[in-house]
C-alpha cells in the first residue's frame, strides 16, 4: 500500500499506477502537528539556510509534472480519493517536465529546544530539479520518515528480545529531561507478555526502576478516561509511569519512561512483573475473538468510562472498520454504539452514557451490524 493504510483495493491499484508513472509521490510526516512546506524549483538549500537547523537525511523521488500543475495534498484533501474530503489542498504552477524531487526535513527534536527560535524555517522542503539524461536519481514514490533518520534508524530497530527480557537502549529528546525513550516497540511488549496494568522492571547502568505500564495512555489520559477516583486509587503512590508514545520522527510507538533518573544512551533491560492493581471483576484473558465478533467482559465502571478486558490488538484482529456500527449485548440488554466513540488505546474504553451507569457482569458481545 502506498503509505501503509487500507484505502481499498481499487484505490490502491490506482495509486500504484500513478506512482509508477511518477504522477504521485507520498511522503510521511514526522507527526500529526502542522507542517510548513516550502517548494523550490531548480534551487537547493544554501549552507546558510542549513546552518539554522538540524536536518534529517535528504530523500529523493521521481516526479512527473506533464501539465505544469503541481498539487500538494493530504489524505484529508486527496482529490483522487473515492471518499468525501474535508480540505481542498494547494496547487502550484511549475515548468512542465520530469523532476528529481529532493525532500529535506527539519529534525526539530535534535535542536535542543532552539527550533522555536527559528519558527520561519519550513518543516519540509521540496526541491525540484530537472531529470538528467541518464534518468531519475531515485524512481520511487514512498518517502518514509524511518528512511531519513540516519543514525536514529538503527537505534529504532536495535531493540531485541532474549527470552522474556527486552534489551535495548534509551535516548532523550533534545531539550526535555523529563522522560527517556527506549527502543521497545509494541511487538516486543506483546511477545514478553507486557500488558496494561502490569509492572515493568527497567534496569540501566546502576539504576533499577519498577514502574506501572499504562499502554498507549498518558497520565492525563488516565485521569480523563478513568476519572480521578480511579487514578488516585491505583496510581497515586507511583511518581513515575511508563507506556507507549510516538517518538517524534518514528513510525513505531516506543516505550516512554517518565523518570528523569533513568540514564540515556546505555543498555536497558526490561521485563514484566506483577500487576500494579487488582481491578474488580477483571478477567485479563477471558475473551474470544473472531471476524466481526468479540466476546469479553467489562472490568471497570466509573463516572467517566467503562473499560473492557481486551485491547486494540484484539479489536484489529476482529476486523472492525472505522465506520462499523456495533451492538453491545449483555444479559437481556442491547445497545448500539459506534466505533468512532471507541478510544484507540489499550484497553478499549467506552463512554458510559452509551451503556448505562450500572456495573455490568457476565459476558458481552460486539457483532458488526
Amino acid at each position: 500500500m502506498l503509505l501503509d493504510f487500507d484505502a481499498g483495493v481499487e484505490a490502491e491499484q490506482r495509486l500504484e499506477r500513478l506512482a509508477k508513472d511518477g504522477l504521485i509521490v507520498a511522503w510521511q510526516l514526522a507527526d500529526d502537528e502542522n507542517a510548513l512546506v516550502d517548494i523550490l524549483v531548480g534551487k537547493k538549500l544554501t549552507s546558510a539556510q542549513k546552518a539554522k537547523a538540524e536536518w534529517w537525511k535528504p530523500q529523493a523521488a521521481y516526479l512527473n509534472v506533464p501539465s505544469g500543475s503541481l498539487r500538494l495534498e493530504t489524505l484529508n484533501s486527496l482529490s483522487i480519493s473515492p471518499d468525501d474530503t474535508d480540505d481542498v489542498g494547494y496547487e502550484f504552477k511549475v515548468p512542465a517536465g520530469e523532476y528529481d524531487l529532493i525532500l529535506d526535513r527539519v529534525a526539530r527534536e535534535l535542536m535542543d529546544g532552539t527550533a522555536e527560535q527559528h519558527a520561519e524555517i519550513p518543516t519540509d522542503i521540496l526541491s525540484l530539479h530537472p531529470v538528467r539524461k541518464k534518468g531519475p536519481r531515485k524512481k520511487r514514490a514512498r518517502l518514509l520518515i524511518a528512511e531519513a533518520l540516519g543514525e536514529l534508524g538503527p537505534w529504532l530497530k536495535g531493540g531485541q528480545l532474549q527470552g522474556l527480557e527486552f534489551h535495548g537502549t534509551g535516548k532523550r529528546v533534545a531539550g526535555d529531561d523529563s522522560f527517556v525513550f527506549v527502543n521497545m516497540r509494541a511487538s516486543h511488549a506483546q511477545q514478553i507478555g507486557l500488558q496494561f496494568g502490569k509492572m515493568l522492571e527497567i534496569t540501566a547502568a546502576d539504576t533499577t526502576l519498577v514502574l506501572p505500564f499504562i499502554g498507549y495512555l498518558s497520565e492525563l489520559g488516565l485521569a480523563e478516561f478513568f476519572g480521578s477516583d480511579w487514578y488516585e486509587k491505583y496510581l497515586a503512590e507511583f511518581p513515575h509511569l511508563c507506556g507507549f508514545s510516538l517518538f517524534s520522527g518514528s513510525p513505531p510507538w516506543l516505550l516512554q519512561v517518565a523518570a528523569s533518573q533513568l540514564p540515556p544512551g546505555v543498555d536497558v533491560t526490561a521485563k514484566p512483573g506483577q500487576p500494579w492493581c487488582d481491578i474488580p471483576d477483571s478477567y485479563p484473558g477471558d475473551y474470544e475473538v473472531g471476524k466481526g465478533h468479540i466476546a469479553g467482559r467489562i472490568v471497570w465502571v466509573s463516572a467517566n468510562s467503562i473499560i473492557l478486558n481486551f485491547g486494540w490488538e484484539q479489536w484489529r484482529r476482529a476486523k472492525f472498520q472505522n465506520d462499523d456500527v456495533l451492538e453491545l449485548v449483555w444479559e437481556e440488554n442491547r445497545r448500539v454504539v459506534y466505533s468512532n466513540n471507541v478510544s484507540g488505546h489499550s484497553p478499549l474504553i467506552f463512554d458510559p452514557i452509551q451503556i448505562g451507569p450500572q456495573r455490568i457482569s457476565g459476558k458481552f458481545l460486539f457483532p458488526v451490524s
